[in-house]
């Protein structure tokens, strides 16, 4: 064990038992005791604490001075191989008792691909993330949406004018979120709560929105109705159900957090 981590670990015992060490002056010592209580390093003492605790969720903790490349070189010395990317993230410290690299990832880990949701991708795969995280304890799940519309992509028509305003409304993109359950308290900060998903079928809207598979490509359909369908129906199919829902629950159940 290097001399600087041994004594990291002597100041830490230090601070955590609360009681003055022999081999430290009173001075000194009065003078941690205050740093130890401002509120600059109590922060960065949570925040350190987060990190830590992220190791499992796949983050790089180096945990001191030590850089990515430190990190990879002594992954790569320790096994005897080249590194992946991939272990960097994984394999986050070394354990100082053992000297041994750690590696947490879950054994447990599930992939669902969604293919052609079209514009409601998002908030399909959202209740579907939503589902697994509630249904199985301790899960996080990470939801990847990527849409590209190139396949839409056409010269304008004089007899096919929805497909010029498909294009002009949607276009590529790509998002991420981390979605899970009971968040772990003073680690965890969740931005958002997903209370509620469900889907439904409006009503007269049969044709509104369509997308057809041919020689020229994704062929793309929209009826100017469509605006006025979504508002008489927002509020009965969906706020209702919704408000409905969350009023026959308890208020800490039911809800997913968004990371």
């Amino acid at each position: 064990m290097k001399a600087s981590h041994r004594l990291s670990e002597m100041f830490r015992d230090a601070r955590n038992a609360g009681e003055h060490p022999y081999w430290l002056g009173d001075q000194i010592w009065n003078s941690l005791l205050a740093h130890w209580n401002t509120v600059e390093f109590r922060n960065k003492c949570a925040k350190a604490q987060r990190n830590r605790a992220s190791e499992k969720g796949g983050t790089l903790h180096t945990g001191g001075s030590i850089i990515i490349h430190e990190h990879v070189i002594r992954m790569a010395q320790a096994l005897g191989r080249t590194v992946h990317v991939d272990e960097v993230f994984a394999q986050t410290h070394v354990r100082k008792d053992t000297n041994q690299l750690v590696d947490e990832r879950s054994r447990k880990t599930h992939r669902y691909m969604m293919y052609q949701q079209g514009c409601f991708a998002g908030g399909t795969v959202l209740r579907l993330a939503k589902d697994l995280a509630e249904n199985n304890k301790g899960a996080r799940v990470l939801v990847v949406c990527s849409e590209i519309t190139a396949v839409t992509f056409r010269g304008p028509s004089d007899t096919h004018l929805d497909s010029l305003v498909g294009q002009a409304l949607f276009g590529d993109g790509a998002a991420a979120v981390i979605v899970g359950s009971d968040p772990i308290p003073q680690i965890e900060k969740p931005l958002f709560e997903l209370v509620w998903t469900a889907q439904t079928i409006a009503p007269d809207s049969d044709g509104a929105i369509d997308g057809h598979l041919r020689e020229v490509g994704l062929t793309f359909h929209l009826l100017k109705d469509v605006p006025g369908i979504v508002s008489k129906n927002i509020g009965k199919n969906c706020a209702t159900k919704c408000l409905k829902s969350c009023s026959n629950k308890k208020p800490s159940s039911g809800c997913c957090h968004l990371v």
